[in-house]
């Protein structure tokens, strides 16, 4: 141990394999998993997913109960993301129950998404969606997919994606959860539509605005998706649909100076 916190993995694992060959038996559960880190941070990324995975599987022959497998359990998610390793992630988890499966593949997928693997990580999620469908993570495991899909910049299927979601919580208290991704989502498709003119972009905001409308009815941003909505309209030569927009933004809060330009630009 003195090695290893003095960052001398290579000393270390030599001390640590050379009590392994002691065969005390109480202690080489501990020395496995020590190798595992001295494998790790010396760049043998494969050899310390072994040693953590020997710790898993037979620590109890060795100890009789737990008490490495645990943060053995929760180290190896790093280097299993780090070599792609998802099905056999998979594999390691299952043996065990509900709680310990969710949270390690959950891990295994936020550090797929730190790297950049979106796929990967939307193929956990929603495997665990599928799972477990009304586990108390499972809000903030289809926020992950959204952000996942903003980052993978795949508008089409985030729309669906998002549209879908918040129809599926629209009456579960964690509704107020997808207000933001629903109004950023639509502003960014709009915003992106003013840039580049994409036929597809309008359509899409106009519908998650309408569904931001109907779901979020009185959000304190209300009025200026409304204002939004009109601006759609407008564009699609749709005037008495946009005045009736811009008439229902003018009677509401909190911009006063919104709701008068609201009213002209429906008088107009």
């Amino acid at each position: 141990d003195y090695y290893f916190e003095q960052n001398n993995f290579a000393k270390a694992d030599l001390s640590y394999a050379a009590l392994i060959r002691e065969k005390y038996l109480p202690l080489v559960p501990y020395a496995v998993y020590r190798r595992a880190w001295c494998a790790y941070n010396g760049g043998k990324t494969q050899k310390a997913v072994d040693y953590l995975k020997w710790v898993i599987l037979y620590e109890d022959q060795y100890f009789g109960k737990t008490r490495i497998r645990n943060e053995a359990l929760q180290d190896i998610a790093r280097p299993l993301a780090e070599l792609g390793l998802v099905e056999e992630a998979d594999s390691i988890y299952s043996r065990f129950d509900a709680p310990v499966y969710r949270k390690g593949l959950e891990t295994i997928a936020g550090y797929l998404l730190e790297k950049g693997d979106y796929n990967r990580a939307i193929s956990i999620w929603s495997k665990l969606i599928r799972f477990e469908p009304n586990s108390p993570r499972s809000a903030d495991i289809h926020l992950s997919i959204i952000q996942a899909l903003k980052l993978k910049n795949d508008r089409k299927t985030l729309h669906s994606f998002l549209r879908a979601t918040v129809a599926v919580f629209a009456t579960k208290k964690e509704a107020s959860k997808f207000e933001e991704p629903l109004r950023h989502t639509a502003y960014d498709l709009h915003n992106e539509f003013d840039k580049t003119k994409k036929s597809d972009l309008l359509p899409q905001a106009e519908s998650l605005y309408l569904d931001h409308l109907k779901h979020f009815p009185t959000s304190a941003h209300a009025q200026k998706i409304h204002v939004n909505l009109a601006r759609v309209y407008l564009l699609q030569n749709s005037y008495a649909a946009a005045a009736q927009e811009l008439a229902t933004a003018a009677k509401m809060g909190p911009d006063a100076k919104l709701a008068e330009d609201s009213l002209k630009q429906a008088v107009n």
